[in-house]
């Protein structure tokens, strides 16, 4: 992961906010898979304070932890979208009047000005723009508007995640070397499934089996192992 000197701070945010925690028993997610565990950023989206916070924190991790400056961020939809949008006020490196204050369409627009097709506000060709995911596991939804953006020529400068999930794609190839080889698109995450499982462990104390089918779960899907038992049996 990016060097990021707020990465604690933050990974304890998402746990004060209850963004992260158990499933117990196990749900299945939508790519079919038993979800022993989630993430759930509508959580601190849905209040104004925990909104802005969370806003802040991807704000700092993008200008300060990665260097970039974007033209603005675009949230992808619809559960990034205020995010997004969130991020874009604090810019504070542009002028006001030339930030854009475009959001993305969850579909396609199919009348009206082709410029604002994919977009509420029309995206500017040539811009430059971070594209903010709320949590990555596969990726498909990103992917399928990066390639709107790219078809209108809009330069995605990072698709930065406020959590990945640290899983493989069915195929078996990981989010980031997809985003990289198929797209040409740098992928980074404010903390992933490595950092934030063993704090939610040590913080919520879930049932042993629990723990362990959640290893399970990653010796089978995820990109490496995560051991998880020893945070648990340290808990108190």
């Amino acid at each position: 992961m990016t060097e990021w000197a707020k990465r604690g701070e933050y990974e304890a945010f998402l746990l004060d906010t209850e963004c992260v925690g158990f499933f117990d028993p196990p749900i299945t997610l939508k790519s079919g898979r038993p979800g022993h565990w989630y993430v759930n950023m509508r959580k601190a989206l849905g209040n104004r304070n925990t909104r802005d916070e969370l806003a802040r924190f991807v704000y700092d991790f993008v200008v300060v932890g990665l260097g970039l400056k974007p033209d603005h961020f675009l949230g992808v939809p619809d559960g990034a979208t205020p995010l997004g949008e969130a991020c874009t006020n604090l810019i504070d490196y542009r002028d006001v009047g030339e930030t854009p204050a475009a959001i993305l369409r969850s579909g396609v627009k199919s009348h009206g000005d082709p410029a604002d097709r994919y977009s509420v506000g029309p995206l500017k060709h040539g811009g430059h723009v971070v594209l903010v995911e709320d949590v990555t596991t596969t990726g498909g939804s990103s992917m399928e508007h990066i390639l709107r953006l790219q078809e209108v020529g809009v330069h995605i400068d990072r698709l930065v995640s406020c959590v990945s999930r640290y899983e493989r794609r069915d195929r078996g190839r990981t989010v980031e070397d997809v985003l990289k080889r198929d797209y040409t698109v740098e992928y980074a995450a404010l903390t992933d499934a490595r950092a934030i499982l063993p704090r939610a462990v040590e913080r919520f104390n879930p049932d042993e089996a629990l723990v362990k089918a959640i290893e399970d779960y990653y010796r089978t899907y995820g990109i490496k192992p995560i051991k998880l038992l020893e945070a648990a049996n340290q808990t108190p």
